[in-house]
């Protein structure tokens, strides 16, 4: 409501000149109704009775709009920053003849109006406060989380009740919905074979900063030849069994979604031990499941391919190469997803292959995945993700972390402690080497190899005359792994080696061993 009679400075109403009329709008606290009524006569209430202009503005004119808050008390220099959330929604014109019908009545925006929809423009707007302020997080580490409301709902008719944190602690966060963390990578090898090994505990018990839930859904394991993002393939996607609910609710007259997905265990829990919610899915054709006067339909979420002692009451997948290391001890109930530091059974302590670094695991997370009959000749690229199952309420969709975030590169071969542990004897592939075709077929560049090497040793190659071709120290530059060493073909003059029978030795504190390479081009 403006002074009568003020001037802006532009002979009349509008876009205020100077300093004194802009502070005057800034500070009259002053909200406007919104400009498709402007044409309307507020003038009872205080307003100033309608324009001219306003007959362009109601229908959807160029117009100015202008934000202030405060007072704030700043000393010289001082700044104060503000966050500006500029949102939109989708189907806010769901009817394409709306406007062409209702908004030539100027007069009565109202039938206007009720063709339009707010439902996706207020979601997001909610979802955009919730990223500035996540609710449910302690920023500033006070005690104080945000407003919440504890919110009672009965699924199947049982009672399911769950804190809902509405508003945050008024700290800013800056946080959307992320990503789960990635999974720490180790492995051993064997000649041939790479076994993948990783700890869940952080990615399984992360919990969403802006859906407060813990949204773990599956991992994915990848391999190639190449590190790159489009040269890793999809080995294995194993994920939780469970599933989404849906029902009818005649008050809101559409579908709604009851809270986050539920696992099948939890399902058979509320509705018997029997059920199967895979009969009653979500399509054109689904009947749905009725329960006390409630009719449901369920969405599967991902692929529901379990893996073996997951507690989701999905049958065991007997044979698949992804498995908990410890899943005999887990059905036994020695060993449960509890955080206890103090409970020895619940950790096991282990030495990475590579670094020798010693770090304790949680049992009930902890994860292989076999691969066999790999070639020992050239590295392979693997890595480990972790998904979530995102939000199908808010409509956020799963989130994967990046097989680049923990791509490795391992040669499948035995490492320096399991060839002393095992004794195993020096190996040499391929052999025979036939010209460039073998190591070439293998994916390689025309080198022969040898591996099971222990961690220290000389490594000769002879002609069956005894003439010294090569000679390397181990490890080396020449050294790709801890027990591996690739011979180029060059002698020590530095050119190739003509085809023929070569003697090798390998001397070191651990024994002298004796070999023979045959070379034919």
């Amino acid at each position: 409501m403006h002074e009568p009679g003020r001037i802006f400075g532009t002979g009349g109403l509008g876009t205020p000149e100077g300093d004194r009329n802009k502070y005057y709008l800034m500070s009259n606290r002053e909200i406007d109704y919104d400009q498709a009524f402007c044409r309307i006569d507020y003038s009872d209430d205080g307003w100033l009775p309608p324009t001219p202009a306003c007959m362009q503005i109601a229908p959807g004119a160029d117009v100015r709009c202008l934000l202030s808050a405060g007072p704030f008390d700043l000393a010289p220099g001082e700044t104060k920053p503000f966050t500006i959330a500029y949102v939109a929604g989708e189907t806010f014109h769901w009817d394409p003849m709306n406007f062409p019908r209702y908004m030539i009545d100027l007069y009565d925006p109202w039938a206007f109006y009720y063709g339009l929809s707010f439902l996706d423009i207020g979601a997001n707007a909610v979802m955009a406060g919730r990223v500035f302020d996540n609710p449910g997080v302690d920023t500033d580490g006070d005690g104080y989380a945000g407003r919440f409301r504890v919110l009672v709902d009965t699924v199947g008719g049982e009672e399911i009740t769950d804190t809902f944190y509405y508003a945050g602690d008024g700290v800013p966060d800056f946080r959307a919905a992320v990503e789960l963390p990635v999974p720490g990578l180790r492995f051993s090898a064997t000649n041939n074979c790479v076994t993948l090994r990783w700890n869940g505990l952080d990615c399984e018990t992360f919990v969403d900063p802006v859906t407060r839930i813990t949204d773990f859904e599956g991992y994915n394991v990848y391999m190639g030849k190449e590190p790159g993002i489009d040269k890793l393939g999809l080995l294995a996607s194993h994920d939780l069994c469970n599933f989404v609910m849906l029902f009818w609710d005649d008050f809101s007259g559409r579908l709604e979604v009851i809270g986050q997905p539920l696992t099948l265990k939890k399902l058979r829990s509320i509705f018997g031990e029997s059920f199967d919610p895979s009969e009653y899915p979500y399509n054109e054709n689904g009947t749905g499941y009725e329960r006390h006067g409630r009719t449901y339909w369920f969405i599967s979420v991902g692929w529901n391919q379990s893996i073996r002692a997951w507690d989701d009451g999905s049958p065991i997948t007997e044979g698949t190469e992804l498995r908990k290391r410890f899943a005999d001890e887990i059905a036994h109930g020695e060993v449960t997803a509890e955080i206890d530091a103090l409970n020895p059974d619940l950790w096991v302590l282990e030495s990475d292959p590579v670094t020798g670094d010693t770090v304790l695991y949680h049992k009930y997370y902890e994860y292989e995945y076999t691969i066999n009959g790999l070639s020992a000749s050239v590295p392979h690229y693997f890595a480990v993700t972790a998904f979530d199952f995102g939000d199908m309420y808010n409509d956020f969709a799963s989130m994967e972390t990046s097989p680049l975030d923990n791509v490795t590169e391992i040669w499948p071969i035995a490492y320096s402690d399991e060839v002393l542990s095992k004794g195993l004897k020096v190996r040499t592939y391929p052999n025979p080497y036939f010209g460039e075709s073998s190591d070439r077929a293998a994916g390689g560049d025309g080198d022969i190899v040898f591996a099971n090497l222990p961690p220290r040793c000389t490594v000769e190659i002879f002609t069956v005359s005894g003439d010294l071709v090569r000679k390397f120290s181990h490890p080396g530059r020449h050294s790709d792994a801890d027990s591996q060493l690739r011979w180029d073909l060059n002698n020590k003059r530095d050119k190739k080696v003509k085809s023929g029978i070569f003697i090798y030795s390998v001397e070191s504190d651990w024994g002298n061993q004796i070999g023979k390479i045959v070379i034919i081009r």
